[in-house]
């Protein structure tokens, strides 16, 4: 296991904050080396019993990516491709979280409703055990842009 430098430190607890700022139920947890992941220290956010989004930084840009988990015992299924957020210390970096967070909750909750086939009488039961905190995430996320100031799409 990698000990984790002070500027790796600073960087994850900066963007933690930036995401406790968005959604205050979510706990980010620092994770250290990671070679099926390609980072040695990411940040990670769990919306729901079925996603895990792990986010890190190369050259100096945030990137962050899916993991897929199983729904019958919560297993690594998939992992997703890499994607970028906004460099570091970048001004618009809060907006790009938020941004972020609330796409993150719609992706989830529509993959799931399309993927997932239960009966109308357990459909409750599913969103709350597998999509209610993700919804409040993509709710956050939106709520914290309109409170900023920021244009919000939906």
């Amino acid at each position: 296991m990698f000990s984790i430098d002070e500027l790796t430190k600073q960087r994850l607890y900066d963007v933690s904050r930036l995401i406790n700022d968005v959604d205050g139920e979510l706990t980010p947890e620092i994770i250290a080396a990671s070679t099926e992941l390609a980072f040695e220290h990411g940040l990670f956010l769990h919306p729901s019993p079925l996603r895990t989004i792990a986010l890190w930084v190369s050259q100096d840009v945030w990137m962050y990516r899916y993991i897929e988990l199983n729904i019958v015992d919560g297993s690594v299924y998939k992992v997703g491709e890499p994607q970028t957020l906004a460099p570091i210390d970048h001004p618009l970096l809060a907006e790009q979280v938020a941004r972020f967070l609330a796409r993150a909750g719609r992706e989830l909750i529509a993959s799931i409703a399309d993927r997932i086939i239960v009966p109308r009488e357990t459909v409750a039961l599913v969103f709350d055990e597998h999509l209610a905190s993700a919804a409040r995430m993509a709710f956050s996320g939106r709520a914290w842009l309109t409170r900023n100031g920021y244009a919000s799409e939906w």
